[in-house]
């Protein structure tokens, strides 16, 4: 039976998380490593500011595992490098503005 544009549109009205909650039976059954990555992202406790925000960039993800020895020692978040850069930023603009 074919559905109309104006049917669906009715359907959102009533219901709009329908449409979600058919999405998300239908992973429902998925193995975990079906929809996770196959290797890990991580950045070694070394790494420096540059090749993280490469990292953040090329890989797409907001957080990522801080390994030493290859045991996690923590999470940076993509936040955290922006708070970061900002406070730097800030303070070094603090200080030219003081010595102008």
């Amino acid at each position: 039976m074919a559905t109309d544009s104006s049917t669906l549109f009715m359907e959102y009205l009533w219901d709009p998380d329908a449409e979600f909650r058919e999405k998300i039976n239908t992973i429902m059954h998925l193995n975990i490593l079906e929809i996770g990555t196959k290797k890990a992202i991580t950045i070694d406790a070394d790494a420096s500011i540059q090749e993280v925000c490469k990292l953040l960039g090329e890989s797409g993800v907001k957080k990522v595992p801080v390994v030493s020895d290859n045991k996690v020692v923590g999470i940076l978040l993509r936040s955290a490098i922006i708070n970061y850069l900002e406070k730097q930023y800030l303070e070094q603009a603090k200080t030219t503005h003081q010595a102008g």
